[in-house]
């Protein structure tokens, strides 16, 4: 299995990287996405470290962080220097600020990164759409990460081409949405992530981590009544495809 999106970069992780790869390795993941939260020098630091060992890196400014007027040029001089990492994570948060300036500064977060894979983060009124209409005008391989909309919504989204990654909220008891569209979106579209350390699944003690996949996938499998086998295999494609990797 290939964990789509975790932050192995938060202080909660940092020096438990080691311990926690060793986890996921024995629960069979054999690569993850480590996405950003912000670009200050010592969170370079950490995601060039993270890089050279080998992790899989998206670079930008999560919607819910701080950013200096210095933003953009920040990731641009990362991005021009790590041909290999994505996008991410970036997007629109509505739920504790307002949309005015996301969308613009979306736009431009994509303009850096033309022809990479991306992370997309879309929570709260009118986020998910907002976001449709920029990445509409973006030629990247994204992913909508965490992805809550509607079956409607999520349809638009792979005809887009992009993929919808479902995390630990999947195994609770009641999530009616997201297993509608889990169940009905195109096959090759669906990835799965941790979102380390967010998002844990439902029976999982402690924070999340990659390890987790395993009953998100398990979760997966029982909604589209195929085994826990197929879904981690499944999933596993979709990542390399998504990321263009081989095998």
């Amino acid at each position: 299995m290939i964990d789509a999106n975790c932050h192995l970069q938060f202080d909660a992780l940092w020096e438990q990287r080691d311990a926690i790869w060793s986890r996921a390795q024995q629960a069979g993941v054999t690569q993850a996405v480590v996405s950003s939260d912000f670009l200050t020098a010592e969170r370079l630091v950490r995601l060039r470290h993270l890089s050279s060992d080998g992790w899989i890196v998206a670079a930008g400014w999560h919607p819910l962080f701080p950013r200096p007027l210095t933003a953009l040029a920040t990731l641009e001089k990362a991005l021009l220097a790590q041909p290999t990492w994505g996008l991410g994570e970036v997007g629109i948060d509505t739920r504790h600020q307002p949309l005015a300036g996301q969308p613009e500064f979306l736009d431009h977060q994509m303009s850096l990164a033309a022809g990479r894979f991306c992370i997309l983060h879309a929570v709260g009124p009118g986020s998910l759409d907002a976001c449709y209409q920029i990445a509409r005008a973006h030629h990247l391989r994204g992913m909508v990460h965490a992805f809550s909309g509607s079956v409607q919504q999520a349809k638009q989204w792979c005809d887009l081409g992009w993929y919808l990654s479902i995390g630990g909220p999947i195994t609770r008891a009641h999530a009616p949405r997201l297993r509608e569209w889990v169940a009905q979106i195109p096959a090759q579209h669906l990835l799965l992530e941790s979102d380390a350390p967010d998002l844990p699944p439902q029976d999982w003690s402690g924070v999340s981590e990659p390890a987790c996949l395993v009953q998100i996938a398990q979760a997966v499998a029982e909604i589209r009544g195929i085994s826990p086998e197929q879904a981690q295999q499944l999933s596993r494609q979709n990542a390399l495809d998504w990321l263009q990797l081989s095998a």
